[in-house]
């Protein structure tokens, strides 16, 4: 399936350009508003189907995320931990565990930041709310959204991932919204674009204004991802894109995955 960017080479070129200038970064404040950012969640028709696929990309079960292989699958590549559920509600969504939910609802009524939410009983049982860009969060207490630690290594398919990437029509929106959060700026350029990522110390947000990414995006970097894409084609892994140096090697590449999910695997040191 062919991705919807208008030109797949000026994405890339734009892309590239954006992290190799100067730029300001700050330190990343560990943590947010949201407190313990945990997993990323993912929708799929058929649970062990797409596990298989997101295995190939480097990604393990971990110990305790087999027990309901029917309807959700905990997979890890040492960087993040993504939960694949056989469900219809949109995806990705990242999962935050808080220590009291009310609080946090409080908080994020106090700053006017749009929430559903659902009751059980006497208390909160889950908070959804969505970024200007269309990133989906969803907040849940800590007895439900228990942290599993992950190493930190580098995706032993894919290199490291550097963000969950996002086109927004403005920037400044977007950054209010995860300012709210408490999320901190850590890089920003207005060449040769407006971007800036922003971090709770965990999850890493790429905002991109006016790029042509369609929907949020995991971001991959590796300064061989020209041989691990080779890799990946001789295991009989499909892209959706890609671009090639003048010699004729793809150095650059993008997948989407069984249920639409999009990875981004680029060359550099990032």
């Amino acid at each position: 399936m062919k991705l919807l960017y208008r030109s797949a080479a000026l994405l890339l070129a734009f892309f590239i350009s954006a992290f190799t200038l100067a730029a300001k970064e700050n330190p990343v404040r560990v943590g947010s508003l949201l407190q313990n950012s945990t997993r990323v969640v993912l929708s799929c028709k058929n649970v062990v189907a797409s596990m298989a696929w997101w295995t190939r990309l480097g990604f393990t079960p971990t110990a305790d995320g087999m027990k309901r292989p029917d309807s959700a699958i905990t997979l890890t590549d040492n960087q993040i931990l993504l939960t694949l559920v056989k469900d219809s509600q949109p995806s990705p969504v990242l999962m935050f565990g808080v220590s009291n939910i009310r609080t946090v609802k409080d908080s994020l009524d106090s700053l006017r930041v749009p929430l559903k939410y659902d009751v059980e009983g006497p208390t909160l049982g889950e908070i959804r709310l969505q970024s200007p860009a269309g990133i989906f969060l969803a907040i849940r207490p800590s007895a439900q959204e228990p942290i599993i630690p992950v190493t930190g290594d580098s995706n032993s398919v894919c290199g490291r991932l550097t963000e969950f990437s996002v086109s927004t029509p403005s920037l400044q929106q977007e950054l209010t919204f995860w300012d709210k959060l408490s999320f901190t700026p850590v890089r920003s350029s207005m060449q040769p674009y407006p971007f800036s990522l922003v971090s709770d110390g965990h999850f890493t947000i790429g905002i991109h204004e006016s790029r042509d990414i369609p929907s949020v995006a995991l971001t991959f970097f590796a300064a061989d991802m020209a041989d691990r894409i080779e890799r990946l084609k001789k295991q009989g892994i499909t892209f959706s894109e890609e671009l090639k140096s003048d010699a004729g090697i793809t150095e650059h590449a993008f997948l989407t995955s069984p249920d639409g999910q999009l990875v981004l695997l680029f060359t550099g040191n990032q």
